[in-house]
Formats: C-alpha cells, sequence, structure tokens
C-alpha cells in the first residue's frame, strides 16, 4: 500500500550523530504506510554544535515529534518546557513532543522500553530480586537505571569507563547505586627476543 504525502501530513523522525545507521526510518515508515497514514518518519542529522537551535526552531509542531538518540539526550531534556518526572530524573529525554502552543514536551521512555522487553524475553526476571547491573553511562543508561529503581531494584550497579560519569547518573537517580571504573586488565609486557 502507497501513501500519498499531503500538506498537511504529520511528520515526524529520529534524530541523532550519527544517525545513518538507525532502523526507526524504516521500521516507522512501514507501519505508516501499512496503516495509510498521512505521514512520514525521517532522519535528521544536525551538526553537534547545532542541535539546540535544530529542536527549538521545530517549535509549533511542523514537525510533530522527534525520537532522540546519542549524543543529544542530555540537550534534548534542558531545551524542554514540559519535561516528564522520568525524564528529569534520568537527567535525559529520548522523545520530544512538538505541541501547536509552541510548547515543547520531554519524556524518556528507554527504562519502559527495556523492562518491557525484560518482560517479553525474560519473563521470570525481578528487579526487586537485585542488584542489577547497568553498563554505559550514556542517556540510554540514565533511563535504565530510573527505571529498575522504580521497579523496586535494591542496588543498581554502574559499569563504566569513567567513574565520574557513573557516579552522576547514580546521585541523580537518588537511588541506591553504587558506581565503579571499567578498566582493562593491563597487558603484560612481553619480553623481545634478541
Amino acid at each position: 500500500m502507497t501513501t500519498r504525502l499531503s500538506g498537511g501530513a504529520m511528520v515526524a523522525g529520529v534524530v541523532g550523530s550519527p544517525v545513518r545507521h538507525s532502523l526507526s526510518p524504516l521500521i516507522h515508515n512501514a507501519w505508516i504506510r501499512g496503516l495509510g497514514l498521512d505521514a512520514v518518519y525521517a532522519p535528521f542529522t544536525p551538526p553537534p554544535e547545532r542541535f539546540v537551535e535544530f529542536a527549538l526552531g521545530l517549535r509549533g509542531g511542523a514537525i510533530r515529534g522527534l525520537n532522540v538518540t546519542l549524543p543529544f539526550k542530555e540537550q534534548a531534556l534542558a531545551l524542554a518546557d514540559a519535561p516528564s518526572a522520568r525524564a528529569r530524573r534520568a537527567e535525559a529525554a529520548n522523545v520530544l513532543v512538538f505541541d501547536a502552543d509552541g510548547t515543547i514536551r520531554a519524556d524518556n521512555t528507554d527504562g519502559a522500553g527495556l523492562l518491557g522487553a525484560f518482560a517479553a524475553q525474560a519473563p521470570g526476571f525481578r528487579a526487586e530480586a537485585g542488584p542489577v547491573v547497568v553498563l554505559g553511562a550514556g542517556g540510554a543508561a540514565r533511563g535504565a537505571v530510573v527505571a529498575f529503581l522504580e521497579a523496586g531494584a535494591p542496588e543498581v550497579r554502574i559499569v563504566n569507563r569513567t567513574v565520574a560519569r557513573a557516579t552522576a547518573i547514580a546521585e541523580a537517580s537518588a537511588g541506591p547505586s553504587p558506581s565503579s571504573a571499567w578498566t582493562r586488565p593491563a597487558r603484560r609486557s612481553r619480553e623481545r627476543r634478541r
């Protein structure tokens, strides 16, 4: 089924840098076509230093919403007029919605998506049986930490290359989340043969 786009088509998309690897446009446009909607889902790659200007320029709803991926999740939260409680707690947003009145709403669905995947793929998983380990300290990790804590995990361990970034997430989540650095073991030096 082919969908024709009108001047009133709903436009949404994914924004990141890089974003060319994302399957989101392929997936979303397939279901848009399948439903016969007057809509399109497009990839956007503004220069990293211009993301804020790009997003603020979408006020008013010409583009209805964006899924936000790296490296823009923290900036997306900062520019929002109406962030959700879970986005504020995660200190990152992966969804921006542009209302017709100019309001920019932000949410973080990373954690909810993660818990949904656990429910479907590991139905016996119980966060409250913890501890839980999260690898990394980016925007998605922020959402995961908050979701696990809200699901009852007694402790979330954050493992990252730098302790400072992991500690920042632990402190922001206001939960029992110790952090530690992830370092590669030192390699033994090989003696050169003479």
